[in-house]
């Protein structure tokens, strides 16, 4: 039975590039900071830092801040940062503190959404289970174009991933997938609107709403999805985690999506 990671460890998994990015993890660097009476911050999401409070030589603190969506800062002791009398919180308990802190009801209830920061570099799912996934299969295959692609490439195809396939289709055992699955992809991709950066989520739209040439630009990127999980699911192939053939084989021959409402 597939495993899924519940809230709390889904945002803490969001946040895994900027946790290893975090300055504060030596404690080397945490002594050489200079006393201030404002915290040091690192961003660990949008919304959500993890900071140093050293105003003296007799106080270092790990510091929590989430943003709440009326705009305050809110901000919660961790625990010491360096054993100056009163022991020592590691870094590692230093983080486990903050998402705990970050995940209780009652943050979660007047902070703002959090977001990763910078740039996508993974696709944004933890998949675990016995039961080989699609969601197992692009991790696999983002793994390889990581290293085989282009750094342009690898990022557009995490984009698509993220944005069409992670919600609702990288929960499917690979091997069930087939071309009923290939259709759901192709209504959802033709009636969702695309999204930059940190713009809000937009309503579906009948396809009869849309003017021709966004029908255009929505089948290319239709098509460049049919290509990702084709590569993807032939990966699995070729690396012996699934005895079918159906799920890369219903995805069809490399060509265009030719089906429309607007061109006769």
């Amino acid at each position: 039975m597939t495993s899924s990671l519940n809230s709390s460890e889904h945002i803490q998994y969001m946040a895994r590039a900027a946790i290893k990015e975090c300055p504060f993890a030596d404690e080397g660097a945490i002594a050489g900071l200079r006393y201030r009476d404002t915290p040091y911050w690192h961003s660990l999401l949008k919304c959500r830092r993890l900071g140093i409070h050293r105003p003296d030589g007799r106080t270092c603190n790990w510091t929590a801040r989430i943003l709440t969506k009326d705009k305050r800062y809110i901000q919660k002791c961790l625990g010491p940062a360096l054993n100056l009398g009163r022991g020592q919180v590691t870094f590692a308990l230093a983080v486990e503190r903050a998402f705990a802190w970050f995940a209780q009801a009652d943050v979660q209830r007047i902070s703002n959404e959090p977001k990763p920061t910078g740039r996508t570099r993974e696709i944004s799912i933890c998949p675990i289970g016995d039961v080989y996934t699609v969601g197992h299969a692009l991790r696999d295959y983002t793994d390889w174009t990581r290293l085989a692609r282009s750094p342009g490439g690898h990022y557009n195809n995490l984009i698509l991933i993220n944005y069409h396939l992670v919600p609702s289709f990288a929960h499917l055992p690979l091997e069930d997938f087939d071309a009923t699955d290939v259709l759901a992809l192709a209504k959802q991709v033709i009636e969702t609107p695309p999204r930059f950066g940190f713009m809000p989520y937009s309503s579906r739209e009948e396809v009869q709403e849309v003017s021709v040439d966004v029908l255009r630009r929505r089948k290319r990127t239709f098509n460049s999805l049919l290509s990702i999980l084709r590569m993807a699911f032939r990966h699995a192939w070729d690396s012996s985690r699934i005895q079918s053939e159906r799920p890369w084989r219903c995805l069809g021959e490399p060509a265009p999506l030719k089906w429309s409402t607007h061109e006769a």
